[in-house]
């Protein structure tokens, strides 16, 4: 399954759950030998928008954007929630398709946090050369996807 993941197109349509999307676009980051697939989708009930990250190794996270600006540390603090830095790098923008603020090689400082009671919950920071995003999700079982 995680082979078909790393080859979704645009406008093709997944499950998780029981909720459907839409893929809308696609970046490839690369970071020394390895790398990760970010997808955009946009929930075929509204107008939602998520990002599933994608590795080759089979790890899944499904995320979305929150209006807060965190600044980078080892703990931070969102609602009532804290979080711990499990990793961090810079990555760059290999490839991308679809509808995406982003440019080839294009590098991002990122932060990854695991919710410090249940390491399941995330909080992702990317720092960009103009903005910082935010974002809150889970890891998702790749049993629980389906291409539709």
């Amino acid at each position: 399954m995680t082979e078909e993941l790393l080859n979704l197109r645009q406008y093709q349509t997944i499950k998780i759950g029981w909720k459907t999307y839409t893929v809308w676009a696609m970046v490839k980051f690369t970071e020394g030998n390895s790398y990760w697939q970010e997808y955009v989708l946009r929930s075929t009930k509204g107008d939602n928008v998520y990002y599933l990250d994608v590795e080759p190794a089979g790890k899944v996270a499904l995320h979305e954007m929150v209006q807060e600006k965190l600044v980078p540390d080892m703990f931070i603090q969102y609602g009532r929630k804290k979080y711990e830095l499990f990793q961090k790098g810079t990555a760059k923008v290999d490839y991308y398709f679809g509808f995406s603020d982003v440019y080839q090689w294009e590098k991002v400082s990122y932060y990854e946090y695991l919710d410090v009671k249940k390491e399941k919950e995330l909080f992702t920071i990317e720092v960009w050369h103009d903005t910082t995003e935010c974002s809150i999700g889970r890891y998702i079982p790749i049993d629980k996807i389906s291409i539709i």
